[in-house]
C-alpha cells in the first residue's frame, strides 16, 4: 500500500499490458512512445466504438525509406466516428473532412500514430507498418485479463483544419 488507502500497482505490468515496451531499443525511444498514451485531445474525440474487426494491417502504400506511409479509413468509419454531433443529431461537416491525425491503443495491434486519409472502396480502417510505433502486448497471448477487443482512437487533428 502507498500510505493512501490505495492498492500498490505493478506499472511495468500494466504498461506491458497495453504494449510491447520490452521491444523498444532505447530508454529514450520508450519515454518518447509512452508520450502517445498522454496525447492532448478533447474528450469528445476519444472513441472507443471501433473493434479488431474494425482495422487491417496493410502494407506500406508508398514502400520506401524516406516517406512513412498513410492509414486510409472508410466513409462509413469517418461518419461513424465524426458524423454524430451534442445530442446525436446528425452532421454534415464530415462530408468535407479528407483525413485525420489519429493515435490508436489497441494492445492486441500495437499503438499507432499518424494520418488516414479517406479512401473509398474500402470496409476497415486500414494500417501500414510504418503507422506502428509499439508492438501488441505480448502479456495478451497468455493472460486475456483486458477485454480482448479493446481500442481507443484519438482523433488529434482534422483535414482540412477550420480557416
Amino acid at each position: 500500500h502507498n500510505g493512501w488507502g490505495s492498492k500498490r500497482i505493478d506499472l511495468q505490468a500494466e504498461l506491458e499490458r497495453l504494449a510491447d515496451w520490452g521491444d523498444l531499443p532505447t530508454a529514450c525511444k520508450i519515454a518518447a512512445r509512452l508520450e502517445l498514451l498522454i496525447s492532448a485531445v478533447p474528450s469528445k474525440m476519444v472513441f472507443t466504438c471501433l473493434k479488431l474487426a474494425d482495422f487491417e494491417m496493410i502494407s506500406e502504400p508508398q514502400p520506401t525509406e524516406t516517406s512513412g506511409g498513410c492509414g486510409f479509413i472508410p466513409r462509413e468509419i469517418m461518419e461513424r466516428l465524426l458524423g454524430i454531433g451534442k445530442k446525436g443529431q446528425r452532421l454534415n461537416a464530415w462530408k468535407r473532412y479528407t483525413a485525420i491525425q489519429v493515435r490508436i491503443l489497441a494492445p492486441k495491434l500495437g499503438i499507432f500514430k499518424g494520418i488516414l486519409c479517406l479512401k473509398e472502396g474500402i470496409s476497415c480502417i486500414q494500417l501500414p507498418p510504418s503507422m506502428l510505433k509499439v508492438k501488441p502486448s505480448r502479456t495478451l497471448q497468455s493472460e486475456i485479463s483486458l477485454d480482448s477487443d479493446l481500442t481507443f482512437l484519438l482523433v488529434k487533428k482534422i483535414f482540412p483544419g477550420d480557416t
